[in-house]
């Protein structure tokens, strides 16, 4: 799952960043009298759809990466019924251990 919602993002992050690059060309065009307001208001819908799916992609990522966290019990540290969340096993998966 972890990696299906990397993929996932990987596309989404993409995509927005295209959309992006393509409505400031757009808007050049708009202001040189090449393009309609239509045109515009079209991008930029197809942005915040990109953007609106780049946060929906954040977010099975990171249900994907706690759930694995917690399957292979590393998601808290703890030592003498003290336990700690550290932010970076909130986005970063588990580092498989040494080898033999």
């Amino acid at each position: 799952q972890l990696r299906t919602a990397w993929s996932v993002l990987q596309s989404a992050q993409d995509a927005d960043r295209l959309y992006r690059g393509s409505l400031g060309s757009e808007r050049q065009k708009f202001q040189l009298g090449e393009s309609t307001v239509i045109d515009l208001l079209t991008l930029e819908d197809r942005l915040d759809n990109a953007s609106t799916s780049l946060v929906a992609a954040q977010q099975l990522y990171a249900n994907a990466l706690v759930a694995l966290r917690f399957e292979t019990g590393t998601l808290v540290e703890g030592t003498s019924g003290n336990f700690d969340l550290p932010a970076s096993h909130l986005n970063s998966p588990p580092v498989p251990p040494a080898g033999p």
